[in-house]
Order: C-alpha cells, then structure tokens, then sequence
C-alpha cells in the first residue's frame, strides 16, 4: 500500500480554480487507485482555515477527492525536526 502526505498547498491548488489545480487533480487521478492512501493531519486543517476555508469546505475538499483518507497524529518531535530543516 502507497501512502501519500499531501501539503496544505496541495489542498489550495485543488480548492482553487488555478491552472495548478488542474494539474494537481491529474496527479492525484494518475497515482490512486485501491492501494493508495492520502493521509491529512490537524496541522493540514488548521492551516486552511488559515487561508479562509471553514471546516465544512474543507471534509467537502477531502471527500470530493479522495477515495482512501486517513487522518494521523503529527508529535512534537516532528514538528521540532520541521523546524530544524526551515
């Protein structure tokens, strides 16, 4: 099983109607199939309400595209190590 972690600027461009959410649309249909799963994070939900998305827009978001979707816990350590790599 493929498991991807898809960045909040990922999200963006699929909410959007830029050219790059077009593009990322057609990644995401080449990559999925049954062994695919799109992982999200409170971090991920946190950051697009940042940019002006409610919760409602954003699950909508999360079921529009994905199939497989798993959210996960991020630890403090990760978010320590992100830092260190800023």
């Amino acid at each position: 099983m493929t498991h991807y972690y898809l960045d909040t600027n990922i999200w963006l461009d699929l909410h959007s109607n830029r050219i790059q959410g077009t593009l990322t649309h057609s990644f995401i249909e080449k990559i999925t199939d049954t062994n695919t799963t799109f992982m999200y994070s409170e971090l991920i939900i946190q950051e697009l309400k940042k940019q002006g998305l409610l919760e409602k827009e954003i699950y909508q978001l999360f079921k529009k595209v994905m199939v497989n979707l798993r959210k996960i816990h991020l630890y403090r350590f990760q978010g320590t190590e992100a830092r260190k790599l800023m």
